[in-house]
């Protein structure tokens, strides 16, 4: 069952890596409205049979299509079997004018 759940989450992480291809150089990404620059996937397994998952994305916002894109979030899970305890959202400030 761990196994599963376990394959289950990754399958998700990297369906989301998917859709967004990998961009290697700047330049390259230029015309991009976003550009996924890290994304982490983190499963702790406890003695009691239970785990905890931790994703992260690093997601570089470049252009109104990538606000629209991003600009909502839905997350989706098995409420028998799984909860969200915190989603952590950060937007840094553009610095210069």
């Amino acid at each position: 069952m761990r196994c599963a759940m376990a394959a289950l989450a990754l399958a998700s992480v990297v369906l989301m890596a998917a859709q967004a291809p990998p961009q290697s150089a700047k330049s390259d990404s230029a015309g991009e409205g976003f550009v996924m620059e890290q994304i982490t996937f983190d499963i702790t397994f406890a003695e009691d049979g239970t785990a905890r998952q931790e994703q992260s994305a690093r997601i570089r916002i470049q252009s109104d299509g990538g606000v629209k894109q991003f600009g909502v979030l839905s997350f989706s899970y098995s409420s028998d079997i799984e909860r969200i305890e915190s989603i952590q959202i950060q937007v840094p400030s553009r610095t210069g004018g």
